[in-house]
């Protein structure tokens, strides 16, 4: 795994739900996975070509991922821990707006966002849906630098 996904995998919580938006191949679902340290993680994808190279790793590594189709967050069970990395940080903002209320309600939810560009528009979305900014880091590698955002919910 490259350094970035190792970031995003080092800031998830030991015992809890994942979900891996996006998940493309599925490699950070996988890692997880196979780590034995977390309850069920989850992959999604929108398109069904990402979901076909994310089973073939799943198979390829024997982890214990659940795969879903599903636009955002629509169609996955509540997790704790929701990585949405490796796209642009409005349509990041975008899915976490159209979150599902339960979501929403968690009291443990915890958000690893990675955009890939416009991150202070994800920066400002946040603010606006009351999420706050619990740490940033940047990932260098291959000459590029990445902003891994660590964001939590407001507490009632």
């Amino acid at each position: 795994m490259d350094k970035r996904l190792t970031a995003i995998a080092e800031l998830t919580r030991e015992g809890v739900t994942v979900c891996d938006v996006g998940t493309d191949h599925a490699y950070l679902a996988c890692h997880l996975a196979r780590s034995g340290r977390y309850g069920k993680i989850y992959a999604c994808d929108l398109n069904p070509k990402p979901l076909e190279f994310a089973q073939a790793t799943i198979n390829d590594q024997q982890a214990d991922v659940i795969l879903l189709q599903s636009d955002g967050l629509a169609n996955i069970p509540i997790c704790d821990d929701v990585i949405i990395a490796g796209m642009g940080g409005e349509l990041i903002a975008e899915i976490i707006e159209k979150m599902p209320c339960g979501f929403k309600k968690n009291p443990n939810l915890r958000l690893i966002l990675q955009p890939m560009t416009k991150q202070d528009d994800l920066r400002q979305a946040l603010h606006s849906m009351s999420y706050t900014v619990i740490s940033e880091q940047a990932v260098y590698e291959n000459n590029r630098k990445f902003t891994i955002i660590y964001a939590e919910g407001e507490k009632s």
